[in-house]
C-alpha cells in the first residue's frame, strides 16, 4: 500500500528532528566546535506541497533550538529552497523521494455529502423522504420519521479547504490521508452550527451530530412539537 501524505510528513518530521537533535547535542559537547557547514539546495515539489515541507523544516529547526543552522523558504517560481546542514538536506531529500512516488494518492479528490435532516416533524410530508442507505443509518441510531431538509455537497483534494453554501448554511471541509482513514475537519455555519474532526473511510456514512429543532431559526412556524436536527456525513474517494 502506498504511503499517504500525513504518514510521510510524520516520518519526515521524526527524521529531520532526530538529525537536528543529534547534531545540536554533538555541537554542545564540543567547546570549540566549528560553525556548521550549511548547504543551499532547491527542490521541485508536487503542486501545493512546498509550504507544508517548509513549515515542517522550520518548525523542527526551532524545536531543536538550532535556528542558526538553517531555514527553508519558497522561491517565486514555487521551488523550495533549503539552507541547512547535510543532515537536514538528507531528511528533505528522503521525503521528496517518497512524495514523487505517491502522485496517484496525492492527486485523489474526496466528495463530501452533508445531510441536514429533521425528525419528529408535525408535518413530515412537507419534506422529502430519506434515501434507503441514510434511513438505515438513522434507524441504527434510534432515529425514526426522519426527513431531508437539505444536502450540501463539495469536493476537495488533500489538505485544501473547500466550502459551499445553500439556504443560508455554509459548509467547509478539509481532509488529509492517515493510513486508510480520511481525517476530516468539518465546519458548518448558518441557522445551525457545527465544528468537528472525524476519521472516515471512503463510502462511509456517519452520524456527526444532532440537536433540538428550533422552529424560528429554520422558519418552520407550523412546528409545535419537540423536533430534532440531525447531521449525516457521507464520504467518497474519487479516483
Amino acid at each position: 500500500m502506498k504511503t499517504p501524505w500525513n504518514a510521510l510528513i510524520l516520518l519526515a518530521t521524526v527524521l529531520i528532528a532526530g538529525l537536528i537533535f543529534i547534531f545540536v547535542f554533538e555541537r554542545q559537547g564540543e567547546n570549540h566546535a566549528p560553525e556548521p557547514e550549511l548547504w543551499l539546495k532547491t527542490y521541485q515539489l508536487p503542486a501545493g506541497y512546498a509550504p507544508k515541507i517548509r513549515d515542517v523544516i522550520n518548525n523542527t529547526i526551532n524545536v531543536g533550538k538550532a535556528s542558526s543552522d538553517g531555514r527553508a523558504e519558497i522561491l517565486p517560481d514555487g521551488r523550495l529552497a533549503v539552507y541547512g546542514t547535510p543532515f537536514i538536506q538528507s531528511g528533505v531529500e528522503s521525503i521528496i523521494k517518497q512524495l514523487q512516488t505517491n502522485q496517484e494518492l496525492l492527486s485523489r479528490n474526496v466528495r463530501f455529502d452533508f445531510w441536514v435532516l429533521f425528525s419528529n416533524l408535525d408535518k413530515p410530508d412537507a419534506y422529502p423522504a430519506l434515501p434507503d442507505h441514510l434511513n438505515a443509518v438513522c434507524r441504527a441510531n434510534g432515529l425514526e420519521n426522519v426527513r431531508v431538509y437539505q444536502r450540501l455537497s463539495l469536493m476537495t483534494c488533500d489538505g485544501t479547504w473547500a466550502s459551499t453554501k445553500s439556504l443560508g448554511m455554509k459548509l467547509s471541509a478539509r481532509f488529509t490521508y492517515i493510513g486508510e482513514s480520511i481525517r476530516t475537519e468539518l465546519e458548518l455555519s448558518g441557522p445551525a452550527q457545527l465544528e468537528t474532526q472525524l476519521n472516515l473511510k471512503s463510502g462511509q456514512v456517519m452520524l456527526v451530530g444532532q440537536a433540538g429543532l428550533n422552529p424560528k431559526i429554520f422558519e418552520i412556524p407550523e412546528q409545535k412539537g419537540n423536533g430534532q436536527v440531525i447531521y449525516l456525513l457521507e464520504t467518497q474517494t474519487l479516483d
